[in-house]
């Protein structure tokens, strides 16, 4: 959804409109005017994604773990109560996550396999 603010010039504001609002971060009236100015300073870096998502304590240990809070973002997703960037960014570090386990286990797999052939050469 769009802005719904108009510009000095008539023409719609084209910034996508924030969650649960009708107008995009520098149209809102919930955003103060200090905090607009300090955006601005910075040339829009540096700028901080917060969430009031609340997720469940997971380990994050095993596949089980990950594939519940990456169900649970989706649906976050999709229900317009998480952000799409904050999903993207916990995603890729979900996506190592299961990489160092996948290590993990096949490193696991491998000790028992090298035991295995010395103790059956000596």
């Amino acid at each position: 959804m769009k802005c719904e603010q108009k510009k000095l010039n008539g023409e719609q504001c084209r910034n996508p409109a924030l969650t649960n609002d009708s107008r995009c971060y520098w149209h809102s009236p919930s955003i103060s005017e200090e905090e607009k100015s300090i955006n601005r300073s910075r040339g829009g870096k540096n700028k901080l994604i917060k969430s009031n998502c609340i997720f469940p304590n997971l380990k994050l240990t095993s596949i089980k773990d990950i594939s519940k809070l990456n169900a649970l973002m989706v649906t976050k997703v999709l229900s317009d109560t998480l952000d799409l960037r904050i999903a993207t960014g916990v995603t890729y570090l979900l996506n190592l996550q299961v990489k160092c386990i996948e290590t993990g286990t096949l490193e696991e797999r491998l000790s028992k396999i090298e035991a295995s052939l010395k103790e059956g050469g000596q």
